[in-house]
């Protein structure tokens, strides 16, 4: 996953292990303190109300989803 301006959001993956998974609590993308996380619900990333937010049904500029290494 990529915020709009390239950074880099973590992989999609349930895999609790993987370093760069969302769902890895302790990792830098899955952790809901990370500012680079989707978990954070105080990250622009992360908050019901940023206009970048993965969360905010109503963001104009959410994180894009890409399948494999395309970017």
């Amino acid at each position: 996953m990529y915020s709009r301006d390239g950074r880099y959001l973590g992989k999609l993956s349930a895999n609790p292990y993987d370093p760069d998974s969302i769902a890895n609590p302790y990792g830098r993308y899955g952790s809901r303190y990370s500012p680079d996380s989707v978990n954070n619900p105080y990250s622009r990333y992360g908050s019901r109300y940023s206009n970048e937010s993965a969360r905010n049904p109503y963001a104009t500029r959410p994180p894009r989803i890409y399948r494999g290494r395309a970017r």
